[in-house]
């Protein structure tokens, strides 16, 4: 029996792949930490508080604030923060679910 996987990408891009056996799923992190950085407060219906709208750092020079807000929205999520940066608009994330 074949299965659909999907995987998306760095860009967003989502790549679907056929695997045998059953369901096949990669590394869902990336992405969740993506969706948890554009959703906005309130977007999502059943968790209002969920998101950080990161579209608002744009024209905002207070990185701290920005930084304890997508802490904030990773460890809520359950994930463990080895690094976390923003500096010059870069934000970089590494974080996985905790084992």
């Amino acid at each position: 029996m074949d299965a659909l996987r999907l995987i998306q990408d760095s860009r967003g891009e989502v790549d679907i792949e056929l695997a045998a056996g059953g369901m096949a799923v990669g590394d869902v992190a990336e992405q969740n930490q993506w969706l948890l950085l554009v959703s906005h407060p309130g977007e999502w219906k059943e968790h209002p508080l969920v998101g950080v709208g990161i579209d608002g750092m744009l024209a905002d020079h207070e990185t701290a604030a920005w930084r304890r807000a997508i802490g904030q929205a990773l460890e809520e999520d359950g994930q463990t923060i080895d690094l976390l940066s923003v500096k010059d608009g870069v934000i970089t994330i590494k974080a996985h679910y905790k084992q």
